[in-house]
């Protein structure tokens, strides 16, 4: 991705997905510190984090494609636009690369 490309906030994204999803979603984790740096980081706005339920676990694994289990993250899907969903145990971690879900 350009470095010119808008990151969007992960309440825009999140709420998108909701909307599309239907499923109710809780943002658990943004921007705050005690997430690890880099380009494509919480802390840049590039990631959230959101709890774990039923609806959002039969969404991700019906529609975005199952990339397999990261050792050490967990189980990890990619949506059609190159968005990331891994399930890391407590939560899902959402790397959005762009703002389509």
């Amino acid at each position: 991705m350009p470095p010119d490309t808008p990151r969007v906030p992960g309440r825009v994204v999140a709420g998108r997905a909701k909307r599309v999803s239907g499923c109710a979603i809780t943002i658990t984790a943004g921007t705050e510190v005690g997430h690890s740096d880099g380009t494509y980081s919480h802390w840049n706005g590039y990631k959230v984090d959101i709890a774990l339920s039923t609806c959002i676990q039969n969404y991700i694994s019906s529609h975005f494609a199952y990339v397999g289990y990261i050792s050490g993250f967990g189980y990890q899907y990619r949506s059609a636009s190159g968005n990331l969903y891994t399930k890391e145990g407590s939560h899902w971690d959402i790397l959005y690369y762009t703002c389509g879900c």
